[in-house]
């Protein structure tokens, strides 16, 4: 399993994936058609505001790695990658969430909300600094937030009160559902590279040289809650905390397609893939991920 690459600018800004794709233009001295020009009056399509959920191990790192490579101008942002910063660089918020982690328990959701906040500002910040519009909008997919319903209550709030377009708070919801057991032989098969991210598998993808990664020739370790025990917990947690959650993005997005009616349904705001492997669920979740944000894609 892969993590997505990341950047290096800002004190937590090797946890963001973001890479912006530029097209360069050609310039045509003759009058734009009709259809050009009511092209061109036409609102630009909202960014997307995309949610991927799913247990822990269930391959949301490397699925948003392999959608973060189709298309490199998502702003990634994980929330167990940022704790896990705060963790390695000893701040308080960091020695809190160690000993959450280590006993399979989840952060207060004001926390988890403020540090996310933060770090979207940032990222938004930098948007806006790096690009020639002054209405830049980004493109962003949270991974391990929110995880319970009051967080994604808070966070719709938060997108509310800093969106311009039209549209939901929250445009996509991509949930992973994959079997306990599938998880559980994951994470205990898995070897991290702290530095990078960097995850491997002894099953399905084991490092070049056991124990040591693949770029720098480091050594891999072991995460602290990579225990049956702590899995377990965590699982149990997962479930009891975010199925509200589930069931709250699930409700929108079959309120939005009842308003709608027969007629002009919208594409669901709550898609679920069931499957074992990330190789099953990759086709099925790029599809639809491009069938209602065609631009964010790369053509190779």
């Amino acid at each position: 399993m892969t993590r997505p690459a990341a950047a290096s600018s800002g004190v937590l800004g090797s946890l963001c994936r973001h890479a912006t794709a530029r097209c360069s233009r050609s310039l045509s001295t003759t009058s734009p058609s009709k259809s050009q020009s009511q092209s061109q009056s036409q609102p630009p399509p909202p960014p997307l505001r995309g949610l991927i959920i799913g247990s822990p191990g269930s391959g949301k790192g490397t699925l948003s790695s392999r959608l973060l490579a189709a298309a490199p101008s998502i702003h990634y942002l994980s929330g167990g990658d940022l704790l896990r910063a705060h963790i390695s660089q000893r701040t308080e918020l960091g020695k809190q969430a160690e000993q959450v982690i280590r006993d399979g328990g989840l952060m207060p959701d004001e926390t988890m909300m403020n540090m996310i906040r933060t770090e979207l500002e940032r990222q938004q910040s930098d948007e806006a600094a790096a690009s020639s519009s002054t209405s830049a909008k980004m493109s962003t997919l949270l991974d391990g937030f929110p995880r319970t319903r009051r967080q994604a209550e808070m966070l719709d709030e938060s997108l509310l009160r800093t969106g311009s377009d039209a549209g939901p708070p929250v445009n996509l919801v991509l949930h992973l559902d994959v079997p306990d057991d599938v998880v559980m032989s994951r994470i205990l098969d898995r070897w991290i590279h702290e530095p990078s991210g960097r995850t491997y598998n002894d099953r399905f993808n084991p490092p070049k040289v056991k124990g040591h990664d693949d770029v720098t020739g480091e050594a891999l370790v072991k995460r602290v809650d990579d225990s049956p025990e702590t899995i377990k917990a965590r699982l149990q947690s997962f479930r009891k905390s975010t199925q509200p959650m589930i069931d709250y993005y699930r409700r929108q997005s079959d309120e939005a397609q009842a308003r709608a009616g027969a007629e002009a349904k919208p594409r669901p705001l709550y898609v679920c893939f069931t499957g074992t492997s990330s190789d099953e669920i990759w086709p099925r979740l790029r599809e639809q991920v491009a069938m209602r944000f065609p631009g964010l894609f790369v053509e190779k």
